[in-house]
């Protein structure tokens, strides 16, 4: 038990009787990705589509989760990426893909990394991830 805690401790985690049982079982609490944020918000997005919100922000919210897919498979190799790897270095590279490798132009750069915002702070909303990460990224 107390290497369990010395385990979460040095994660910064905080330390409670089920994070310690849970440790010593070997069973992990489930991580949110990136990718499963951004679906959840885009199958609320479509779902209000006509009413709260118009098809071109649906379009946008779909392509812009596109983007951010093919980054992750291009800059990290994989499918997803965990909220906990969410940091201001991942923003800047997206920033510089949008512009180098998809063409894009800035200002459709900096509503693609405003939309991406949007997303994240669900996940801050909703606890999947720490505020600080992300709390000096300021497109312009």
């Amino acid at each position: 038990m107390y290497e369990q805690q010395k385990k979460l401790v040095e994660n910064n985690e905080i330390v409670t009787a089920e994070a310690l049982k849970n440790g010593y079982l070997g069973v992990s609490e489930k991580k949110q990705t990136l990718m499963q944020v951004f679906a959840y918000h885009n199958v609320q997005v479509e779902a209000l589509s006509g009413r709260d919100y118009a098809a071109g922000t649906v379009t946008r919210y779909k392509t812009i989760a596109k983007h951010v897919k093919t980054f992750i498979e291009y800059q990290y190799k994989n499918t997803d990426i965990y909220l906990s790897q969410l940091n201001h270095k991942f923003i800047t590279d997206f920033e510089f893909y949008l512009k180098t490798v998809r063409h894009c132009g800035h200002n459709a750069t900096i509503k693609y990394i405003r939309n991406m915002k949007k997303v994240v702070r669900i996940a801050i909303a909703n606890n999947w991830m720490d505020k600080a990460r992300l709390c000096n990224i300021k497109p312009r």
